[in-house]
């Protein structure tokens, strides 16, 4: 019944031996914490996976890189196992607004959440996703060059001021797609009167990225690689 899901066994036992509750490993979207107190104010839940089927919905759950199978043929194998697979994660700090990019290994999407003022209600902006066709073959997409950011391990943003193009710019490493790619960020309003967390963001790789942690101000965010 539960597939492929990975369950540890240190936790949910009860005194006669059994388990009454499961626990599996990670998460499938990302969590937001006050960072004083670690309460729990945010956690987008199942969000990822229902956004995925309603605007991407040939690349639900789908198994990124399987060379041999069409992209529509490898739709819905992962679902029984890590899902999406939320692995990396970016915060922009632009004008009041903060920006949240959240990379996914499988499809190898990226989603897009903007806070203005409330961190307990961010919004959801939009996905991107690197590829371009779904008809054919994976080992032929990558062949022609028609995929890019596929498992996005790390991604970055670059503010304007430090950016060669002077635009606000997020970069992708696709390790399944052997890609680098940059984006110019558009869209936000730069002189957005709503208030929003001030403090410069830091992202910090924990343990082989097991966790990737980003503050805001008195928040943090957390995303926990599936194991």
């Amino acid at each position: 019944m539960l597939g492929r899901l990975k369950i540890t066994n240190m936790n949910g036992r009860n005194e006669n031996g059994t388990y009454d509750d499961l626990y599996a490993f990670g998460g499938r979207g990302f969590s937001i914490r006050k960072l004083e107190t670690m309460e729990l104010v945010y956690d987008s839940g199942d969000q990822f996976e229902k956004l995925q089927q309603q605007y991407i919905p040939l690349l639900f759950n789908n198994n990124a890189g399987n060379g041999t199978k069409t992209v529509n043929q490898t739709f819905d194998t992962r679902s029984d196992d890590k899902g999406p697979e939320s692995e990396s994660l970016a915060v922009a700090h632009i004008g009041n607004a903060v920006l949240l990019f959240i990379g996914n290994e499988r499809p190898g999407s990226i989603f897009i959440y903007k806070i203005t003022g409330d961190a307990s209600k961010p919004e959801f902006q939009s996905i991107w996703n690197g590829v371009q066709e779904t008809d054919n073959k994976w080992e032929e997409l990558y062949e022609r060059r028609m995929l890019s950011g596929i498992d996005p391990e790390d991604i970055r943003y670059i503010p304007a001021e430090h950016s060669p193009n002077k635009q606000h710019i997020l970069t992708a490493a696709g390790t399944v797609s052997g890609t680098f790619s940059m984006f110019t960020i558009k869209g936000i309003n730069e002189h957005n009167s709503g208030a929003a967390p001030t403090d410069k963001a830091a992202i910090l790789n924990i343990g082989f990225s097991s966790v990737i942690m980003a503050v805001l101000s008195s928040y943090i965010l957390l995303r926990c690689r599936n194991l």
